[in-house]
């Protein structure tokens, strides 16, 4: 039976803490798309009261729970943990709501990071912390939930991070994403839009936060992403967002019910794979078929030797 807490019971903080992977939802107040994103746990979430964790917010192309995050009046979210692995079956899920502390927007964020973690440098590729206030904890069972066996970390953040994180990698960066918006030079020298209202020069600190301002200022939906990078945002490509989500809020859920779920179609590999076993079959069955002829006609003639020595 699943249980309801008002708190984060402590004999469930090692289990969350143990889990390699967990899963952050979170979604717009009116209409748009709920976000669903695997989070790898390397040492990146943490359980700071009976109320409170936070976890590191790795870069990547998706920017949809800090742009719900930072959405006013909203800053609802769920984190779940689910034991993939040996032992018994078991999922926790927090609610709460969630605060974003981007590394760009604090100058000390860096130095704060070591010294909080020993001198230990900053993740690579961490964009922002995510604190949440959970309200509260549910616990249920996951009977049915397969198990897997953890192989290895996957390296190809830390792959992308050095290819770009060196001289040029910035023109290098927006060449391979195919960005013409901002326009960088080769120095991170970049015009943007003041607060006023006017052009803006700004030195962009690393290819980093070139990607933040390419791919990480707005939602699917056309909200607002990261504050760090929002006077960089393509507003034409806002605006087409926005129109893109009225017209996914336009669409009406399947009416009809089309029966139990069939298996998926066999792929050609597969359809491949059973022609050839039914091949080896037909080629198996004269073999088989003479195997017994030899055991009809020995069968034979030792019926006619018996007879003929006993009658």
């Amino acid at each position: 039976m699943g249980k309801f807490y008002d708190h984060i019971p402590e004999h469930l903080h090692d289990f969350m803490l143990r889990q390699r992977l967990f899963f952050v939802a979170t979604a717009p107040l009116h209409g748009g798309s709920v976000n669903v994103s695997p989070k790898a746990n390397e040492g990146a979430f943490e359980v700071t009261s009976t109320h409170r964790v936070r976890y590191a917010d790795l870069t990547g192309s998706g920017n949809e729970t800090i742009s719900h995050l930072l959405e006013p009046g909203n800053g609802r979210i769920t984190l779940a943990f689910i034991n993939i692995e040996e032992g018994a079956p078991n999922i926790v899920r927090l609610y709460g709501k969630g605060t974003v502390f981007e590394r760009a927007a604090d100058a000390g964020f860096d130095q704060k990071w070591r010294d909080e973690h020993g001198g230990k440098p900053v993740p690579i590729g961490l964009r922002a912390i995510i604190d949440v206030a959970v309200h509260t904890c549910a616990t249920s069972c996951g009977y049915s939930l397969p198990v897997f066996h953890f192989q290895r970390k996957r390296t190809v953040l830390d792959d992308y991070h050095s290819r770009y994180d060196r001289p040029g990698g910035m023109e290098a960066l927006q060449k391979y994403k195919g960005a013409t918006s901002p326009s960088v030079d080769a120095e991170g020298i970049v015009v943007e839009k003041g607060h006023d209202g006017g052009p803006h020069v700004r030195r962009l600190g690393s290819a980093l936060e070139l990607y933040w301002a390419i791919c990480n200022t707005l939602s699917i939906d056309g909200l607002p992403g990261m504050r760090s990078v929002a006077p960089l945002t393509n507003k034409e490509e806002q605006q087409r967002l926005l129109a893109l989500a009225k017209e996914h809020d336009a669409w009406q859920a399947p009416p009809e019910d089309l029966g139990p779920i069939r298996s998926p179609p066999m792929t050609p590999s597969q359809t491949g794979k059973r022609a050839a076993l039914a091949g080896n079959a037909n080629l198996a069955q004269p073999v088989n078929m003479l195997h017994v002829s030899i055991a009809f006609a020995a069968g034979c003639a030792f019926t006619a030797v018996f007879l003929a020595t006993h009658m």
